[in-house]
């Protein structure tokens, strides 16, 4: 949306911070950064290999999203340590995503 998209990269944590460094360093991504970081017992989109929303995201839920993703600009540390803030995050983008699959 507006050039901006949001990655979720799961999986064993050396290859999944070698595959952010690459995308960190890719020329095709600019202002990239870390929301979140932390270990899981296991995927929380485990169905998925990836997700695309288009423009046809209701507006409150986008306004949603883009408000949870500012809030972490205001601190650089947050994603740091798992916290509920993170967690509530993407807990909300995957049921937003699986409410859109739903219409489909």
């Amino acid at each position: 949306h507006d050039g901006m998209f949001i990655q979720y990269l799961e999986g064993e944590a050396e290859v999944v911070l070698t595959l952010f460094e690459r995308i960190k360093v890719d020329n095709r991504h600019h202002e990239v950064k870390l929301l979140s970081e932390g270990n899981i017992y296991s995927r929380e989109f485990d169905t998925w290999s990836m997700a695309f929303l288009s423009d046809e995201i209701p507006y409150e839920a986008f306004e949603y999203i883009k408000l949870m993703v500012g809030s972490s600009d205001e601190d650089e540390e947050m994603h740091v340590i798992p916290n509920p803030t993170t967690k509530k995050f993407w807990l909300a983008a995957k049921n937003l995503l699986n409410s859109l699959e739903q219409r489909a």
